[in-house]
């Protein structure tokens, strides 16, 4: 990752918290707001960690460390993980490192991202696409795939693949509705 690509996927996980796109408004939001904070050091310790620059590398991750544990959300540094990440509400997200977390996706108190482990010591992470909205508790356990504009309803478990523009809902997880995941997807992704 280069600099400026850093700076892009940070301008783009601001613009999901406010319209103002300044200097001042990114410094105010990284002082008052727990979802930039934790998406801007996630952000700044990725791009670090892949210069292989130590000693700053160190204290970010020191700090970012300090904050995981202040809001109870475990995403670890380095995920692959697309522009516009968004956290609603805070406690008790962890997020398995070798997921693949697509653009402009939302994740609220509660969630899951995880791996299983095969008999044979392999596994497969969950791949979620762009302006997927995981509700409160809701939990992507495997090799699954969540397609684009998918929204996974309170406390559902996915353990199969959810197809694209669709609703799903239940233990486990089955898809409610298979074409309205886009309208309600976009009301996620436009709410400061």
């Amino acid at each position: 990752m280069t600099w400026k690509e850093c700076k892009r996927l940070i301008r783009r996980d601001l613009s999901r918290n406010t319209d103002r796109l300044s200097k001042r408004s990114a410094l105010r939001f990284l002082i008052t707001n727990s979802s930039f904070k934790m998406s801007f050091w996630f952000r700044i310790g990725t791009y670090l960690s892949e210069k292989r620059l130590k000693l700053p590398y160190y204290i970010v991750s020191w700090h970012y460390k300090n904050l995981m544990y202040k809001t109870g959300i475990q995403f670890p540094i380095g995920t692959k993980c697309g522009a516009g990440l968004k956290f609603y509400h805070f406690g008790n997200i962890v997020v398995n490192k070798n997921a693949v977390i697509g653009e402009n996706v939302s994740i609220y108190n509660g969630v899951t991202i995880g791996i299983t482990l095969r008999p044979n010591g392999n596994c497969s992470p969950p791949i979620l696409g762009d302006n997927v909205v995981l509700c409160t508790g809701a939990k992507v356990i495997g090799s699954v795939h969540v397609g684009n504009n998918s929204v996974i309803g309170a406390n559902a478990v996915v353990t199969k693949d959810i197809p694209e523009d669709s609703v799903a809902a239940g233990v486990p997880a089955k898809v409610i509705s298979d074409d309205s995941g886009r309208k309600y997807a976009e009301l996620f992704i436009n709410h400061k």
